[in-house]
């Protein structure tokens, strides 16, 4: 599919877009997703024999494109939804996986939701994958790098107008 040209195009900010049409705005992600950071369940909650949801800890779960389960949860606090994002929030930061079905999600990490009327899901992944760089870099943490609901948000991209 070949798309028409915009009229006139600047440099983005994030380098990796090069030119972009010059109404492209550049924002925080929370402005043009909807974030939810996961939530350890109890342990009775879990378990291996594929009763209830799949469920991810984190990024250990990660396969090429999408994960690959290795436990269930009855009973998950928070979930991601077919079509999300699954970003790794504590070491390693910034890896990514598209939620190809829905998956209870454990603290290690968050769901990254595209409002449809601002961002692609397939878009989104694209800026997500070459932000991983930013996200390392404000993780904090003695023991493994880790990033807050707050930095995920406050990811600098750029998108369409809303």
């Amino acid at each position: 599919m070949r798309f028409s040209s915009y009229p006139q195009y600047r440099k983005s900010s994030n380098q990796f877009l090069g030119d972009i049409p010059e109404h492209w705005e550049d924002v925080r992600l929370k402005f043009v997703s909807r974030i939810n950071m996961g939530q350890a369940p109890g342990s009775e909650d879990c378990n291996q024999d594929g009763e209830g949801w799949p469920f991810l800890q984190g990024s250990g779960e990660f396969g090429e494109v999408s994960p690959v389960p290795k436990q269930w949860c009855v009973s998950p606090p928070k979930f991601s939804q077919k079509g999300s994002w699954l970003v790794s929030v504590r070491a390693p930061v910034g890896d990514l996986n598209f939620s190809d079905t829905t998956y209870g999600i454990g603290r290690g990490l968050c769901s990254i939701q595209p409002r449809p009327e601002v961002l692609e899901s397939a878009f989104l992944g694209h800026l997500l994958r070459h932000s991983k760089s930013a996200l390392e870099s404000v993780g904090k943490g003695s023991t493994y790098s880790a990033v807050s609901a707050e930095q995920v948000g406050d990811l600098p991209i750029t998108a369409p107008p809303a």
